[in-house]
């Protein structure tokens, strides 16, 4: 009996059973088949391996099972084969068991055994490749690394189809030389199912219908014949046509010539235009026109002075003969302007190309077949909690999916919500975040993808969203959880407050922010103010014409600077009311339409403002971008946190508007007076749940991703949304700066570079007698000192808003002016002796 698969002969085994044991008889047969019963061992030991193998055991590629818990039915030895070849053959693994059965067994075939082997070879090698194409369903690849290695090669070489033909034709090949009663089984049935289904459908065919698509590709084939036909005729005759053209004028050219030197009579204007006229004065001129111009004027003699000047006036030379006159020169024609680089002020109001940043990448769709096992393995894991309920939807996003889960009847929100971990455990995940859907009796179950998109800042500002807008001041954020693409409007948040640990991807986030306004609005219409304390996150943004002063760096002077926008953003609001109009949008509307400046019924200055314009002109929008408000409120809290606080309350409607960025969102930085001013918020990863809850109000920051994953508050939203930043490379930033710098200079604004530049020992000397408003400062601390009937630093600090340097200095000035005793030490107050 024969096993026609492999030749295997089972007589052979029947003889051997029923042999007489001998010496002679055993040292023949013994031998080979205990090799070959050992061989069927291992190929029994590889096919259960095969069967129970588990991705979570230990392996040649996966060691994170410290435990080393072994789910295979051959221990340790069968977690290692099985990984070994399901890693390297994928699904064509159980092909290896069949192979080394017949390298073990007799063979009766007529074939090489070195062609079989290839065969073999063949066989796996094309199965491989071709299931390479098919989706990952297992942990590991379909095609195993063979596939992998071998299908983009061969795809590039021969592409898809004829890589499939390929394929096929070695699988028949081998499949031929390793079974040929396989082959024709497998044939057989083939042209079985073919004869059935398929001769019927083509004898059904009309022949008129092949007819008549026989007849189709014959008249394209006459037609584009006759088309080269014509194309050739056509070519042959317009070189003919211009030799006729040029012949005859080399002829008219001849009697032309002849005709001038018979006759004396000079040619007239009209003759010679037509010659003048051939000359391609378009060409640049070259060494061969310079030198047929000086050939041209050799032998040409010049007469004495008085003589010329009575034949010009004449037109006859001395004899009475008519002059001839020689064609004049051609001149030489000039060189084209050289172009000078000048870098002027900023009055080009071309706005930036989208092709400074570089094109989107392809994304991938996310596998079903993962949706569903991390869908199963929800539901696992939560009814090993007593969590029943069904995932009623998906939404996969290019960073995270969402799953929708249903609980039953019964079942509280908080019960559901506290399995983070032990789900982000389950799933293997690095965090996940649930959360209530607004809208639906469903929980979402955020979980990252296994692998994330990259998510480009052109990709975004090629979108509608960004391009439909009409404000100067929207920004491109990134896209939401479910892939679209978001952008917001500035004016109307009216401003931003950014949080998020080192790492996070905060600082890309907001370059992309400033980026987005560059790529929208010319300098004239948006200044930037951007306050740097870290000294490098700005710095590539200086000399760009959108700036108003320099990247300020320096702690004091941003307190400086702060209080110099508070006293900008009061005398807009006077000129808003000098129009009657409310915001700025209306305001500069209004000038527009009076042909860009207005002037004023009645210029004259009034006391309550000396410097009142007599003309306004536009003003532009202002941005004020922190990047770390952090330091700046530990080196100047009051200071800093009034203005930022001034400026939150009062500068929407005159355009001025705050970014603020800070990685230590702590209650010490963001205190009450900021947050309250600031209703759209932005965290990216934190630390912890107490630092989300001080800038989102509630947690949830804590299980982010990082690079860009954040969670956004929306003004008037009730619970944030989760958003993911753009990603922009510095090569891409420098880009669009150069682009900016090549087309104009900033144009300072004075006042501010004024206040910024103020020592700081002029600043230290306003509570002098002569200083302005630094004298009343010292006023109301007297008044404060004599009605409280104490005085200390501490005092003033807290009721006049001032700093400790400046109330201990007011404190020695009153003690100097005999306002109040010496200091008598610990625990004694200071005598006052002015009386109210």
């Amino acid at each position: 009996m024969n096993l026609p698969c492999f030749g295997v002969k089972l007589d052979v085994l029947w003889e051997f059973s029923l042999a007489t044991p001998g010496k002679k008889h055993l040292g023949s047969l013994a031998w080979p088949w205990i090799i070959r019963l050992s061989g069927l061992a291992f190929v029994l030991i590889l096919i259960f391996s095969l069967v129970s193998f588990n991705p979570t055991d230990p392996s040649f590629f996966n060691t994170t099972n410290r435990i080393e818990i072994i789910h295979n039915l051959c221990g340790k030895l069968g977690s290692y084969l099985a990984g070994l070849f399901y890693t390297i053959f994928g699904i064509m693994a159980w092909l290896i068991p069949g192979w080394i059965l017949w390298e073990i067994w007799p063979d009766t075939s007529d074939a090489p055994r070195w062609a079989r082997r290839l065969a073999w070879l063949g066989l796996i090698a094309s199965l491989s490749v071709m299931w390479a194409f098919a989706p990952q369903v297992f942990s590991f690849r379909m095609g195993g690394l063979l596939g992998a290695v071998l299908q983009p090669w061969l795809q590039s070489w021969f592409g898809t189809t004829g890589l499939y033909v390929l394929c096929l034709a070695l699988l028949a090949i081998s499949l031929l030389i390793v079974s040929p009663a396989l082959a024709t089984w497998i044939g057989s049935r083939l042209a079985t199912w073919a004869e059935r289904y398929w001769w019927p459908k083509l004898q059904a065919l009309p022949m008129t219908g092949l007819r008549n698509l026989w007849g189709h590709w014959i008249s394209v084939f006459n037609f584009l014949r006759r088309k080269r036909e014509e194309a050739k005729i056509r070519k042959n005759t317009l070189s003919q046509i211009s030799f006729d053209e040029q012949r005859e004028a080399l002829e008219r050219a001849q009697k032309a010539h002849d005709e001038s030197r018979n006759s004396l009579a000079p040619p007239s204007p009209r003759d010679v235009l037509p010659e003048i006229h051939s000359i391609n004065l378009d060409a640049p001129a070259s060494n061969a026109l310079t030198d047929f111009r000086s050939d041209l004027l050799q032998g040409v003699t010049t007469p004495p002075e008085e003589p010329y000047l009575e034949e010009a006036l004449t037109g006859k030379d001395g004899q009475g003969r008519p002059i001839v006159q020689p064609p004049l020169p051609i001149p030489p024609l000039p060189d084209p302007p050289k172009i000078k680089k000048e870098v002027k002020k900023s009055t080009n109001r071309s706005l930036p190309s989208k092709d400074l940043f570089d094109q989107p990448l392809k994304s991938e769709k996310m596998d079903l077949s993962v949706i569903k096992s991390t869908q199963e393995a929800i539901l696992q894991k939560l009814l090993e909690f007593k969590i029943s309920g069904q995932v009623i939807g998906n939404r996969p996003g290019p960073i995270v999916t969402v799953y929708e889960f249903q609980p039953d009847p019964g079942i509280p929100l908080s019960k559901i919500l506290n399995m983070e971990e032990d789900l982000a455990m389950a799933l293997q995940a690095e965090a996940i975040r649930m959360d209530r859907i607004s809208g639906k009796n469903a929980v979402g179950i955020e979980v990252p993808n296994p692998r994330r998109d990259l998510i480009v800042f052109r990709e975004i500002i090629e979108s509608d969203a960004f391009q439909q807008s009409k404000s100067l001041l929207t920004m491109a954020l990134g896209k939401d959880i479910s892939g679209s693409p978001l952008v917001m409007d500035l004016a109307r948040m009216p401003h931003l407050l950014i949080g998020g640990s080192t790492g996070s991807g905060k600082s890309v986030a907001v370059n992309a922010m400033i980026c987005s306004i560059l790529l929208r609005a010319t300098s004239e219409q948006v200044k930037l103010i951007l306050i740097d304390p870290k000294m490098v996150e700005m710095g590539i943004y200086e000399d760009i014409p959108h700036l108003w002063s320099p990247v300020v760096t320096d702690m004091k002077e941003a307190g400086r600077v702060l209080r110099w926008v508070v006293a900008q953003m009061e005398e807009r609001y006077k000129r808003l009311a000098l129009l009657s109009v409310r915001n700025l949008e209306q305001y500069n509307e209004k000038i527009e339409k009076n042909g860009g400046t207005f002037t004023l019924p009645d210029p004259t200055p009034t006391p309550k403002w000396p410097d009142r314009p007599a003309t306004l002109e536009p003003i532009p929008y202002v941005v004020v971008v922190i990047d770390e408000l952090a330091d700046l409120i530990m080196v100047a809290r009051t200071e800093v946190e009034d203005s930022i606080a001034r400026i939150a309350q009062k500068a929407r409607a005159v355009g001025i508007h705050l970014i603020l960025a800070t990685q230590r969102p702590s209650v010490d930085i963001l205190t009450g007076v900021i947050k309250a001013n600031l209703p759209s918020r932005l965290s990216y990863r934190v630390s912890t749940k107490i630092d989300s809850r001080t800038i989102l109000d509630c947690s949830g920051a804590e299980n982010l991703l990082g690079q860009g994953d954040g969670l956004f508050l929306a003004p008037g939203a009730a619970r944030p949304s989760r958003i993911h930043a753009p990603y922009l490379t510095e090569t891409e930033t420098l880009r669009l700066v150069d682009w900016l710098k090549d087309r104009g200079r900033p144009d300072y604004n004075e006042q501010l570079i004024k206040v910024i530049e103020t020592d700081e020992s002029e600043e230290a000397m306003d509570i002098g007698p002569n200083s302005g408003s630094g004298g009343d400062i010292y006023q109301k601390a007297i008044e404060v000192v004599i009605r409280e009937g104490k005085a200390s630093t501490s005092l003033l600090q807290r009721k006049l808003g001032l700093g400790y340097g400046r109330a201990a200095r007011i404190i020695d000035r009153m003690e100097n002016e005999g306002v109040i005793g010496p200091d008598r030490g610990v625990g004694k107050p200071r005598e006052i002796f002015r009386q109210p």
